[in-house]
């Protein structure tokens, strides 16, 4: 079996678990930061996590992103150190070259944490303002996946009462069980 076969049969496997997670939202995504599997409670909780989105474009090229989250600045920040963090883990393509390229040429906030060289860190916490369920910080964890470097699965869950509430709220408004 080549290594694109492998590669998606175990997408498939984790998109099967995805679509199992009923109340905590989850995505995996690629090397290059974008979403390739999320679940309908990560779709429902942000259009950031629709199949296809790149992060890192989404986060510095979407204005509603930074007008929105008055922790917009943290958020871009964690992308940026996520991103130089794969390209310092792989060589660098003309994908990821043309990631970088864009940003820095459409985003000034880009350039400016991209130089700052922050850390990645595996796990943190990030503030959303829902339309359906309301304002809720969540903490996320990635997590590699086995045998497949390039792949990480993020997973969310909420840090307090007030955003456990707002959880329910999305989960009731996807049609699926707090249980």
């Amino acid at each position: 079996m080549n290594t694109d076969d492998e590669s998606a049969r175990r997408r498939a496997e984790i998109r099967e678990f995805l679509d199992s997670w009923q109340t905590f939202p989850a995505f995996l995504r690629d090397r290059y930061l974008t979403v390739v599997a999320s679940n309908e409670l990560a779709r429902r909780l942000s259009p950031s996590f629709e199949v296809g989105v790149n992060l890192a474009l989404f986060t510095f090229l979407d204005p509603m992103v930074e007008n929105c989250n008055p922790a917009w600045m943290e958020v871009a920040e964690a992308v940026a150190a996520e991103l130089r963090d794969s390209v310092d883990q792989h060589d660098l393509d003309a994908s990821f070259s043309g990631i970088v390229g864009e940003l820095s040429a459409k985003s000034r906030p880009f350039a400016q944490v991209w130089a700052e060289e922050t850390p990645a860190k595996v796990a943190g916490s990030a503030w959303f303002d829902n339309d359906i369920a309301g304002p809720m910080t969540l903490a996320y964890q990635q997590l590699r996946v086995p045998e497949h470097y390039d792949d990480v699965l993020v997973v969310w869950r909420p840090t307090d009462a007030a955003s456990q509430l707002a959880m329910s709220r999305l989960i009731a408004a996807a049609g699926t069980s707090s249980a």
